[in-house]
């Protein structure tokens, strides 16, 4: 170790600093040619791959298309997963009310909003649903909303699962009298 700070540090001069430079210059070279031998590999395997991937695929462009076919709708579940599992979840809860009383009666209360939207009769997110009650005009369907409304106020905010088990048919009351 004497030695080599010796030569390396104190009687470091020109003739040890051109030594180091071809020394690191030779390294960086070395090191340089490498990595593209490396990427030039890597490239050819790459190429090799896309000509089989495509020999193989004008062999038999049926089965392929379906493949892709079949690729690109996974695709598509795959990206509406999330929006399919909550209306599959929220059709599950409306057909058995009973099991989560307040959700159902959300979805049924929304719902029965929409149906009575398309006769003209929208509800404002800043009413209430009294208010919403008042703003109908034809008894007929006041009076069917009104039912419905104390059903949904039982379920959703009592928690009642034999009001939520009666909304479907007051929805389907009110729904065959907005298609008359």
């Amino acid at each position: 170790m004497a030695s080599f700070w010796r030569e390396w540090v104190i009687n470091y001069d020109l003739s040890h600093q051109q030594t180091l430079a071809v020394g690191m210059t030779s390294s960086g070279r070395e090191l340089l040619q490498r990595v593209r031998n490396w990427a030039h590999r890597r490239y050819q395997a790459l190429l090799t791959a896309v000509r089989h991937t495509q020999n193989t695929i004008a062999g038999s462009p049926g089965r392929w298309s379906i493949a892709g076919i079949l690729m690109t709708a996974l695709l598509l579940l795959g990206v509406n997963a999330q929006r399919l599992w909550r209306a599959l979840r929220r059709r599950r809860l409306a057909a058995r009310p009973e099991r989560s009383p307040r959700l159902a009666a959300t979805i049924w209360y929304e719902r029965m909003t929409r149906t009575v939207a398309r006769r003209g009769w929208r509800k404002s997110p800043t009413q209430t649903p009294e208010e919403f009650l008042v703003s109908i005009e034809d008894a007929t369907v006041r009076e069917g909303v009104a039912r419905f409304t104390r059903h949904y106020e039982h379920a959703r905010f009592g928690n009642s699962t034999e009001d939520a088990r009666r909304l479907p048919g007051l929805y389907a009351e009110i729904s065959s009298g907005a298609k008359r």
